[in-house]
């Protein structure tokens, strides 16, 4: 995941915040420590939390300060945006 830019913006289902989880939340801390010190615009993600055991994962993000809003039928491309950098998938 992208540590570039000021801001993160993210729209995915909820395999892509377990990935993170799983392998990028030390990068998603270090980013939420710069935006606790003013050198970030930290980082906001909307995905579906219908599932409890996303709900869990999520909960993680949001103690850190991630701001994620759960919406219901989420758009199937998943994207990542900075001002630096756009990343973009679909599902068939």
């Amino acid at each position: 995941m992208s540590k570039e830019g000021e801001e993160i913006l993210i729209c995915s289902d909820t395999g892509l915040l377990k990935i993170v989880h799983d392998c990028f939340f030390s990068v998603y801390q270090e980013i939420m420590e710069k935006y606790d010190k003013g050198y970030h615009k930290g980082v906001r993600w909307i995905t579906d939390l219908s599932r409890r055991e996303d709900v869990d994962v999520a909960k993680l993000f949001m103690d850190m300060g991630i701001k994620i809003r759960s919406i219901r039928n989420l758009p199937p491309p998943n994207f990542l945006v900075t001002d630096r950098v756009f990343f973009s998938n679909s599902k068939n």
